[in-house]
């Protein structure tokens, strides 16, 4: 699962997608990712002794565009029921 926040540009009528982050396996906070090394850190699982590191398969930026992608198809409301 992923997190990410958003802006609308009034200019160019479109939304930014920005801040997109893996949320942790474990306890679901936002991770530290790398996405060179394909992996991610949770500091809150760090801090509390569990497992705290795990790969991920995806790009961020590739998970940016794919929810681009679900909005301007309107995908994303067939798959919120």
């Amino acid at each position: 699962m992923w997190t990410w926040d958003y802006d609308y540009d009034l200019l160019t009528g479109k939304f930014n997608i920005k801040n997109v982050v893996p949320l942790c396996p474990v306890c679901e906070s936002p991770m530290e990712h790398n996405n060179i090394a394909q992996m991610a850190t949770c500091p809150k699982c760090r801090l509390e002794g569990k497992r705290s590191s795990s790969g991920i398969q995806q790009f961020s930026n590739d998970v940016a565009k794919e929810i681009i992608r679900r909005y301007n198809s309107g995908e994303w409301k067939k798959l919120d029921k």
